[in-house]
């Protein structure tokens, strides 16, 4: 028997179950450091989920998921206040009076852990179609659609973890292996009921979250290598040629969901150096007439693709004394820094999701670990606290209302929504 297990057993029906050997002040220690996690998550996740709800800007197709995520987060949290309690068990349940509060704990716990895992696959692929194929963007996320994909995340993991208990195959409730609600592994077949958390929970959204944001790399490096190439123009009527370097590029692109008051999908501004153009037709011997006339902003309605954007760039090119048609310089996709930032942040949200879960379940197949795995279960549930920072501190839009939330200026958050418009008209 393990050394860190304790001696005795505890025969629980049909099941027999040892519990860790944990020192009352470790009981102590691991129970704050739960309540801890437990305030800071339902304060940062409440601060999320406001900031959608407050800002217009905020409300993409993205942060549907975003928020569906943050739901997760915020009632893990909330049911750790009872998971604390736990800790501080010994053989049993401190509170015999509702063991039942145990057994729901354990199984929020676990289907918020399965939501989250498949929310962040869903994100990943959302980031992926946005950056690659945007029109298919647009058919995808549409209202309907995207109602029943913020739904699928948590339909999968609970229809697992609830068929499973009720075929037999595993209970919830407390586990005295390690002093805590969840699954009991002293049942029968707890390992049949690990075996399905598994499959069902991780190989899905872990393909796809490995897949999509190895796609994205690959599809960012090609892009903006290409961004650097220099473009040649012909002009035939002047007989040479001009060659101008695009040195800022940028398209911002947003879908808001369908029914948002922010109508503008894609907005495109170019600035280019008018004094590099001057300097090269000079070299080719134009004189200082010849320049290139491109408007800094056009902007497109929500059902402009990438083509039709080329088209108004195309129509907006002129060369000033001259009647010589230019072709369009705009015949590769843009996409927007912006959107590149909130790519990396999520996959910061990623990173951070997989740092928390990976030591434990790389230790738990360690023979003789059972006091480490105590604690890093401990590390698994930090994860619930954890993306509010990781937003407030990296997303570029998230930060600036969560920044005004948190020094309560709400009339700063721009692109107010409705409902903190009537809430702010109560307040005066």
């Amino acid at each position: 028997m393990d050394s860190a297990m304790m001696s005795n057993t505890t025969n629980n029906g049909n099941s027999t179950s040892t519990f860790i050997n944990i020192s009352f002040w470790e009981q102590v220690l691991t129970s704050t450091i739960v309540g801890l996690i437990s305030v800071t998550g339902l304060i940062g996740n409440s601060m999320i989920i406001l900031a959608v709800a407050f800002s217009r800007k905020l409300q993409t197709s993205t942060n549907a998921f975003v928020t569906s995520l943050s739901i997760a987060d915020w009632l893990t949290s909330f049911f750790l206040i009872w998971y604390m309690v736990g800790l501080l068990g010994r053989n049993s349940w401190p509170i015999p009076e509702i063991e039942w509060l145990c057994e729901v704990t354990g199984f929020v716990i676990f289907a918020c852990t399965g939501a989250s895992m498949y929310n962040l696959g869903v994100i990943s692929v959302n980031r992926l179609i946005l950056i690659t194929k945007p029109l298919l963007y647009q058919k995808i996320f549409t209202s309907w659609k995207l109602g029943l994909l913020v739904a699928l995340p948590w339909i999968i993991p609970i229809a697992a973890i609830t068929i499973s208990p009720l075929t037999g195959n595993g209970a919830y409730g407390y586990d005295r292996t390690d002093l805590s609600c969840g699954d009991m592994d002293g049942h029968p077949n707890a390992d049949i009921f690990n075996t399905v958390q598994t499959v069902v929970a991780f190989p899905i959204p872990f393909a796809a979250i490995v897949t999509s944001y190895l796609w994205i790399y690959i599809y960012l490096k090609k892009h903006f290598r290409k961004q650097k190439e220099k473009l040649t123009i012909p002009i035939s009527s002047l007989g040479g040629e001009l060659k101008v370097r695009y040195v800022n590029t940028e398209v911002s692109s947003s879908a808001p969901i369908e029914g948002s008051t922010d109508g503008t999908f894609t907005s495109v501004s170019l600035a280019d150096s008018q004094e590099s153009v001057a300097d090269e037709s000079a070299k080719q011997g134009h004189g200082p007439d010849v320049a290139i006339n491109i408007t800094n902003d056009v902007t497109a309605s929500s059902n402009t693709d990438t083509q039709s954007i080329a088209r108004s760039l195309d129509s907006t090119e002129q060369l000033s004394g001259s009647n010589a048609a230019i072709p369009s310089l705009m015949k590769r996709k843009t996409i927007s820094r912006k959107q590149v930032e909130i790519t990396k942040n999520l996959f910061f949200v990623v990173c951070a999701f997989f740092a928390c879960f990976l030591p434990f379940f790389v230790v738990n197949v360690i023979p003789n670990s059972s006091h480490a795995i105590y604690y890093l279960r401990i590390l698994t549930l930090a994860n619930s606290a954890i993306n509010f920072f990781i937003y407030a501190r990296k997303h570029p839009e998230f930060k600036i209302v969560l920044r005004c939330l948190i020094k309560c200026t709400y009339a700063d958050i721009p692109q107010p929504s409705r409902l903190l418009k009537v809430l702010l008209s109560k307040r005066t």
